[in-house]
């Protein structure tokens, strides 16, 4: 498979003036039935949760160094602004890319003495050498798309959103004010304080939004998503959302085994989010739509069906894969995807088998 994310790109591309050679050239029906699983309590039951993978699952390697949590840290993860317990999710690919064996984690087991995926009983692995913005040379900047890769948590609803909000300039600088390092007398990190929102709805008025402060301490449950590392210092922004996104959701498990996009786009941005169920037969998104929301700087998520695999192999069923761009093949439009697990990216996917492919799109933007 082709590689055909330029992950320095600061804006998603559009590119519907010129063919592309054909040799350059995985939240499914399932899943939104099972929409009557429990969500986020601060929203309404709705049908865009997040997608369920079916695939193989990332290495089971634990990410970075094993430590002995506190009482506090232990039963961090249950101390919730918000609670509830998430939809289906997914989890990353069955085999390590050839970057594995040089990442902090590397070597690590996360399956021993973590049974059945049960985050919240495994929050004891550490990042040495933390660093929360890392300018690595081949970056558009210290907050970049490189930096996501998604392990076998089951948040690629999360990852995806973090990686739409890297593609712009005032996406990358509400990141960049959503965390905040506290530290000791020693001058050490001890703590991070991050920035989500509550999304509160009202009858007959738009939604507003109230804004929740979390303290994240820099202990993480076994297969979190990865540090980057670089220059012998590892990059943790990302954990750091995730471990927030987790404590507002009630636990890495509630985060960990599903959620919804749109709720994602909204707690990580504070602006609304909209979702097109592309199942239904009234629903219109159309290619020019799509262009539009590009070259505005929304962030455009896409969830994969369960069968998708059976017409296209390189798409993992039941995921959230983030739109970055459009192109010409074949004389017909198709939009180019990035897989949060990072390591090898599928190729682009004509606009006109969208709906056969995917049930859902939601759109976002940071501001």
């Amino acid at each position: 498979m082709t590689n055909r994310i330029d992950e320095r790109r600061i804006q998603p591309q559009v590119l519907l003036g010129a063919e592309t050679p054909p040799a350059a050239a995985g939240a499914c029906e399932r899943a939104l039935r099972a929409t009557a699983r429990a969500r986020l309590d601060t929203f309404a039951a709705s049908a865009d949760t997040c997608p369920t993978s079916a695939g193989g699952r990332r290495p089971r390697t634990a990410s970075s160094t094993p430590a002995t949590p506190t009482a506090d840290e232990a039963s961090a993860s249950h101390a919730r602004p918000e609670s509830g317990s998430a939809g289906p999710a997914d989890a990353g690919p069955a085999d390590a890319g050839p970057s594995d064996a040089g990442r902090p984690d590397a070597g690590l087991d996360d399956e021993a003495d973590c049974p059945n995926d049960d985050y919240d009983r495994c929050i004891d692995r550490t990042v040495p050498n933390p660093e929360l913005w890392v300018d690595q040379g081949s970056d558009a900047g210290p907050i970049d798309r490189s930096d996501i890769r998604q392990r076998q948590i089951g948040d690629c609803y999360v990852m995806a959103v973090l990686g739409g909000l890297t593609s712009t300039t005032e996406g990358r600088a509400l990141l960049q004010n959503a965390i905040r390092e506290n530290r000791d007398g020693s001058g050490q990190v001890s703590s991070y304080t991050v920035t989500l929102h509550r999304p509160e709805r009202h009858w007959f008025a738009s939604t507003t939004f109230a804004m929740v402060a979390l303290d994240v301490r820099p202990v993480y449950a076994r297969g979190h998503a990865e540090a980057r590392p670089g220059d012998g210092r590892n990059e943790v922004w990302v954990p750091v959302m995730e471990r927030a996104y987790a404590l507002y959701a009630g636990g890495y498990n509630a985060m960990g085994h599903g959620g919804s996009i749109g709720d994602a786009i909204e707690i990580i941005t504070g602006h609304p989010a909209r979702t097109y169920g592309l199942w239904r037969i009234f629903s219109r998104y159309s290619v020019d739509d799509l262009q539009r929301d590009l070259l505005s700087g929304h962030l455009v998520v896409v969830a994969s069906r369960d069968d998708v695999e059976q017409s296209r192999p390189d798409l993992v069923p039941n995921h959230a894969y983030l739109v970055t761009g459009l192109e010409v093949q074949g004389g017909k439009p198709a939009i180019r995807l990035w897989n949060p697990w990072g390591n090898v990216q599928p190729a682009p996917v004509p606009f006109d088998k969208l709906r056969s492919l995917f049930f859902q799109l939601n759109v976002g933007s940071a501001r």
